[in-house]
């Protein structure tokens, strides 16, 4: 079932409108009309608000459409050449990783990291590494090259929008773990 089909059904089963959940959420009545219909895809920023109305996390609205995602079909539309590359999170990085360099890269680092990663409930070795990396940036336990390339990782999990969408769960993380290895490998060598 799409997120649309879902957001439908909760509407139903909850005994609520449209309109009220247009007035909690801040998100046009119009704009969840066209969501349930199936007529508009909803984006990170509007799951966020609905889920929130519902009490639900945001990974409900994706959890079946995951095993249903063809990625060439979800995801080369979103990028210039139908495809990820390496060069592409590279780019996305050393864009993050001057973010993180700034007195407000460091603050959003130190404000939105920790809700993004609750919001996603995610475990494994690519989140412990971003947990010990957030550790050090936090404590600032590293040299400045050191603490620039963990802050510039920290800030692409954080973005939605980077090499994949991180709202096209769970294959929107898939760039994030290649740029947190990527950040691993280089403070090996340093």
């Amino acid at each position: 079932m799409d997120a649309g089909k879902k957001i439908g059904q909760l509407l139903h089963e909850r005994g609520m409108s449209m309109r009220s959940l247009a007035r909690r959420s801040g998100i046009d009545a119009a704009t969840i009309s066209r969501l349930v219909k199936g007529e508009r895809r909803p984006t990170l920023h509007h799951l966020k608000e609905i889920a929130a109305c519902f009490d639900i996390p945001v990974r409900f609205f994706v959890e079946e459409e995951e095993q249903s995602l063809s990625f060439s079909e979800e995801v080369s539309h979103l990028l210039p050449d139908g495809h990820v590359s390496m060069e592409t999170v590279e780019h996305y990085l050393k864009v993050c990783q001057k973010g993180a360099a700034t007195v407000e890269g460091r603050h959003k680092v130190m404000s939105e990291f920790l809700p993004k990663l609750e919001q996603i409930a995610g475990q494994g070795s690519f989140i412990n590494r971003l947990k010990l990396f957030y550790q050090r940036f936090s404590d600032r336990k590293g040299t400045k090259q050191e603490l620039v390339l963990m802050g510039g990782v920290l800030l692409y999990f954080i973005m939605p929008y980077d090499a994949i969408p991180d709202y096209l769960f769970p294959i929107g993380y898939l760039d994030d773990a290649l740029a947190a290895q990527l950040v691993a490998r280089k403070l090996s060598d340093e």
